[in-house]
């Protein structure tokens, strides 16, 4: 599953308007749109974020991490990625993919 579909399952799970989401972000609507239409991602806090307001349990969330980042291959610190920007942006979509 997408992120984006991610977002608005969840979103919707909880009943929830984009405007409301974006609301206990501290974002705009749009914002909310834009992740749920593929248009952009997410900044990592805001992921943080989602994950606490629809209570992903924290340790599922470093057992996905540490998934993530055994099949992109990162290096232990997950903010030293070890090749190119590509391969940064695959450590981001991972760690993102990780805590949704």
């Amino acid at each position: 599953m997408k992120l984006s579909q991610k977002i608005a399952e969840l979103r919707k799970s909880h009943n929830w308007s984009q405007e409301e989401l974006a609301y206990r972000l501290g974002v705009t609507r749009q914002s909310v749109g834009k992740w749920e239409s593929d248009a952009a991602l997410p900044e990592l806090d805001k992921v943080v974020q989602m994950a606490d307001i629809f209570g992903v349990d924290a340790a599922l969330r470093r057992e996905r991490i540490r998934r993530y980042a055994d099949a992109f291959e990162l290096t232990g610190d997950l903010a030293q990625p070890i090749a190119a920007y590509s391969h940064g942006m695959k450590q981001k979509l991972a760690v993102i993919a990780a805590w949704l």
